[in-house]
């Protein structure tokens, strides 16, 4: 029992360390969650208020007087939690821990049961989960599993099928990076690269909207694509569409870490792909006496003064009103742009670029995309240096026939 409570006051302070606070799981339970934890939202440097989220995740601890001197040490048993890891509803992460202080190594329970899920008992199965990393460098990766599980289920799949441990520097991959690991799950070398449905791209918006919200998340962004540039071309070692050349990809992987750009460039062709998947938005909200009572005002509103804004106002609220599926096909559309336009222009600011030079950059170091409409963006944005203005552009075609889209200027 000291050694469990030792164990997991230091598990308590790594989670604090990383803004994730805790909360104690009832004992009598005993379904392998010592503590859950919450992501908190970091604000701006040395401000330490935060904000809450219900961004979730369990930990187990074993704690160890022993010191972390072979195998068995370092892995952690699953005993009768399987079933309970496989199928939480939400992340758990098991941490073996050493009560002297000199690690605390980290692994996510689904990731490395994940193979077990369809395969029936047998005597010889794995009976321990291998915990390798320490959960100080661990920390992003952790804290982006907990936004993604909240906010994008599909993003969350495919993150938590891949271990803390797992490594490819031939891929370039970044693990402290939270674009990097978003990038390398669900980008175009995912085994999971296209979103199945309307959902699954409003959802992404949501999660990237988050993550850049965090100060922690945004400024690694900032980073990512400044140690990029700072690399310049050099050499690739291998095409993106190809296999790697092993005798120099290793040599260059650092160069290659080009998720941030790849990133960049891949929520425009998300963006674009609502129109394919418009037939999958199956939710529609119910009018009602709110909808009604808004648009009543602002008709009334539009009657007091004949003005532009009045008028868009209007007729928003008209589609809400009487087809509410437009409305929120709009919205979601709307919400993407403003999400791209925000870290758009963050990522040209912190770079010290004009936007076009930005989309030059991406072009150079993200690799290359789908052509067709992610073409007409690019061409806009030349023209009007604004990446609004061109995400709106490219999408009208489809959009005007979609929903109300006249308010774009």
């Amino acid at each position: 029992m000291k050694s469990a409570a030792e164990a997991l006051a230091l598990l308590e302070g790594a989670l604090r360390a990383m803004e994730v606070y805790h909360f104690p799981w009832p004992q009598e339970l005993d379904s392998g969650i010592d503590l859950v934890g919450f992501a908190r939202l970091t604000r701006e440097d040395g401000d330490k208020r935060g904000a809450a989220t219900a961004f979730v995740a369990g930990f187990q601890s074993k704690g160890t007087d022993k010191h972390f001197t072979d195998n068995q040490a370092r892995s952690v048993q699953i005993a009768q939690h399987e079933e309970y890891w496989k199928n939480a509803t939400l992340p758990v992460f098991v941490v073996r821990i050493s009560n002297d202080g000199a690690a605390q190594l980290v692994e996510d329970a689904l990731s490395s049961l994940h193979g077990l899920a369809l395969i029936a008992p047998y005597e010889d199965r794995i009976k321990s989960i291998p915990t390798t990393v320490t959960i100080q460098s661990a920390a992003t990766d952790i804290r982006l599993r907990m936004f993604a599980h909240a906010l994008a289920p599909w993003i969350s799949q495919r993150l938590r099928s891949r271990t803390l441990a797992h490594e490819d520097e031939f891929r370039g991959l970044n693990r402290q990076s939270a674009w990097s690991l978003l990038d390398y799950t669900a980008g175009r070398h995912s085994a999971f690269p296209v979103p199945g449905s309307w959902a699954d791209i409003q959802q992404y918006f949501t999660l990237v909207d988050y993550l850049y919200e965090d100060w922690t998340f945004r400024n690694q962004l900032f980073q990512d694509l400044k140690d990029r540039v700072s690399v310049g071309l050099g050499d690739q070692g291998y095409g993106w569409d190809d296999e790697p050349d092993l005798v120099s990809a290793k040599s260059s992987a650092a160069s290659l870490r080009t998720g941030a750009f790849r990133l960049l460039g891949g929520m425009i062709e998300l963006l674009l792909r609502f129109e394919s998947l418009l037939p999958t938005l199956t939710a529609e909200p119910i009018p009602g006496q709110q909808s009604l009572k808004a648009l009543r005002a602002r008709l009334s509103a539009y009657h007091l003064a004949d003005t532009t804004e009045n008028i868009h106002a209007y007729k928003k609220a008209e589609e809400a009103h009487e087809r509410p599926k437009e409305a929120l096909a709009r919205k979601d559309v709307e919400d993407a742009v403003r999400v791209i336009t925000c870290v758009w222009d963050g990522a040209a600011t912190a770079l010290g670029y004009t936007q076009n030079q930005l989309a030059t950059a991406v072009s150079l170091y993200g690799g290359q995309f789908s052509a067709s409409a992610s073409n007409t963006f690019y061409e806009l944005l030349h023209r009007t240096s604004d990446v609004q203005a061109a995400l709106y552009g490219a999408l009208r075609p489809w959009a005007a026939k979609a929903f109300y889209v006249r308010h774009w200027v």
